[in-house]
Formats: structure tokens, sequence, C-alpha cells
């Protein structure tokens, strides 16, 4: 039987970027204190992390298409 592990990807919206967290190392996720919402984190530099202020938080179903595409 197979587990469905969710993975997620934020697109920000004002910069026309796709992040995903799973594979970056420079993107980490966290719980928005004004909102209660997951968000993305981007590594700044210099141990600075900044929020993405507009995006859109996309989760994967982990299905496939006919041409086997996610």
């Amino acid at each position: 039987m197979n587990k469905m592990i969710p993975k997620f990807r934020a697109y920000s919206v004002e910069e026309n970027v796709m992040y995903y967290p799973d594979e970056d190392k420079n993107v980490e996720w966290t719980i928005d204190d004004d909102t209660g919402f997951i968000a993305p984190l981007i590594n700044l530099g210099n141990g600075m992390w900044g929020m993405i202020d507009k995006y859109v938080l996309m989760q994967s179903t982990g299905l496939k298409d006919k041409n086997g595409v996610e």
C-alpha cells in the first residue's frame, strides 16, 4: 500500500516565481502569527528570513496524468 506524502509549493504573485520548500534549502514553511495560516519563508542571506506577502499555496495530490506527469 502506497502512502501519500503531501507535498506543497508556493507561488509568489508579486515575483512570478514558484517556490518548492521540500526541494529548496532556502525556502521553509512557518505559521503566520496574524492569520494562523501556513506561509513560506525565503532565506534572504546573513541569517535573515523574509515572508512572502502575496502567494498561492498549492498541494500536490500525487495523481499523474496520462503522460505520467504529476
